[in-house]
């Protein structure tokens, strides 16, 4: 249960983490709704497809074999139309939802 709480923490990081480089940041390989997706970390909890900006809803973690653990990112309100995406790791499967920002906020 520790080490999978831990490997959470460092996901979330990695998905929220800021590049550190002058070069915008790589996207990761996603599947999202059933979709090959490049997702690209942004500021804080957040990310971007494309040029669409998302917050995140929840991480989950999956191990090999094991029982899911999600992890909410604090309440959203007037946010709709969440996109699930996933990505395997050595010791499972990472997702996290996604939530669409609208154009302007």
């Amino acid at each position: 249960m520790r080490r999978t709480a831990g490997l959470l923490a460092v996901s979330a990081l990695a998905v929220a983490a800021p590049s550190a480089a002058a070069a915008p940041p790589a996207g990761e390989a996603f599947i999202c709704n059933g979709e090959p997706t490049t997702v690209v970390h942004a500021e804080g909890n957040s990310a971007t497809i494309g040029d669409q900006r998302y917050v995140v809803a929840s991480f989950s973690f999956t191990p090999t074999g094991g029982a899911t653990e999600v992890k909410t990112a604090g309440k959203k309100t007037g946010l709709s139309d969440p996109l699930t995406c996933t990505t395997a790791v050595p010791e499972g499967t990472f997702g996290v939802v996604l939530l669409p920002v609208p154009p302007g906020s």
